[in-house]
């Protein structure tokens, strides 16, 4: 059985959507291979150091000797998940390349491009420099890129195409909420995010207030789960319109919880604001967790789950600034609740994940290229 490692550089933060995810592609990757998964833990270090890591030729301090310590040098293949650019980080990838010098080395890019989100944030505006320095190295030791793009090579490294997928097995289905099933119910939307500017729940917000200005009669409620920058933003603009029955905040939730508000749930949001980033094309997790909870989805960028076939409970609206129209969401909803019952509907959406995005499926070009069958 060929041996592969996982290399994924540790945080701060508490068990995440990134931690899932890692966890969730371990779990296919030992289906097939003797896999281990190597932790490079980020060191604490003073404000002084701090400020050092920022310049051109300082790193952010991380237990890379620990990691390399860890790798075999009969390893077949290392995977490793990029993380901030610096000289640190080549040098452990250069270090790896040389100990398993027999070993192909895979580095999945989570978001590509990514350089827009270094310049928006005034914090990592430093690594912008430094990326723009270090990442010419890469393929002097990098065999291949996955990336979830549509880009052949990057920075000169060939790729492999991916989608992000989850374990929809995993994901438990609470009984659902009782609720009229016709054409005059509420509308519950419902978004887990991070709550970052490329979300654009803004568009949502000035949309319902929009919408009952026109005299809309429904009771359109938004819910959000999650904490991030944009959410005062939200706030403010909920107050302003005096939408606080309507849209409801909950900060961060997990386990019986986010559940329990997923019971609620209608519909499931993607993001509104890729335009700001110049994205056009989503690979969100959160859609691959909609699908599994059974929800219709609406969004506004292209999800690349729907690339190749619309299905009847994707609604796709336009990526630019404009406020969001929520009658044709009300539309969207009020035809497939005459054609479906939710727990029919729910199961329909389900089905479909399974053979879109479950784990299984979207990592099937990796196993298949470790495997030697590319």
């Amino acid at each position: 059985m060929k041996k592969v490692y996982y290399v994924s550089a540790g945080s701060d933060t508490i068990f995440s959507g990134i931690d899932r995810k890692i966890e969730d592609q371990l779990s296919v990757l030992k289906e097939y291979f003797e896999c281990s998964h190597i932790i490079v833990r980020k060191v604490h270090v003073s404000l002084a150091r701090k400020i050092l890591e920022r310049l051109p030729l300082g790193s952010i301090k991380r237990a890379y000797n620990d990691a390399l310590a860890s790798i075999n040098e009969d390893a077949d293949y290392i995977y490793i998940r990029k993380t901030l650019f610096d000289k640190g980080f080549i040098s452990f990838v250069r270090d790896i390349a040389f100990k398993c010098c027999r070993a192909k080395i895979i580095m999945e890019f989570p978001t590509y491009p990514y350089y827009r989100e270094l310049i928006r944030q005034f914090e990592l505006v430093p690594f912008y420099f430094k990326d723009l320095i270090w990442r010419k190295k890469l393929r002097k030791y990098v065999d291949v890129a996955t990336t979830y793009s549509d880009d052949n090579n990057i920075f000169g490294i060939p790729t492999i195409q991916i989608m992000n997928g989850i374990v929809v097995d995993k994901i438990w289905l609470p009984e659902r909420s009782k609720h009229i099933e016709k054409t005059d119910a509420a509308i519950n939307l419902l978004a887990v995010a991070q709550m970052l500017p490329a979300h654009g729940y803004e568009r949502v917000i000035n949309g319902i207030a929009n919408y009952y200005q026109n005299k809309g009669k429904r009771n359109v409620m938004f819910h959000l789960v999650g904490d991030g920058p944009e959410c005062e933003i939200y706030r403010k603009i909920t107050r302003k319109y005096g939408l606080e029955d309507n849209v409801i905040f909950y900060g961060l939730k997990t386990g019986m919880e986010l559940d329990n508000i997923y019971s609620k749930a209608d519909i499931g949001l993607g993001s509104f604001g890729g335009y700001k980033n110049h994205l056009y094309v989503s690979s969100a997790l959160k859609i691959r967790e909609y699908l599994a909870h059974g929800l219709p989805i609406v969004s506004g960028m292209k999800e690349d789950v729907f690339l190749k076939n619309k299905p009847e409970f994707y609604l796709e609206l336009p990526n630019s600034p404009e406020d969001i129209d929520i009658e044709r969401i009300v539309c969207f909803i009020d035809g497939i609740r005459r054609k479906y019952k939710r727990d029919e509907l729910r199961e329909i959406i389900r089905e479909y994940a399974k053979k879109t995005v479950d784990m299984r499926i979207t990592m099937k070009p990796i196993v298949d290229y470790m495997n030697g069958s590319e």
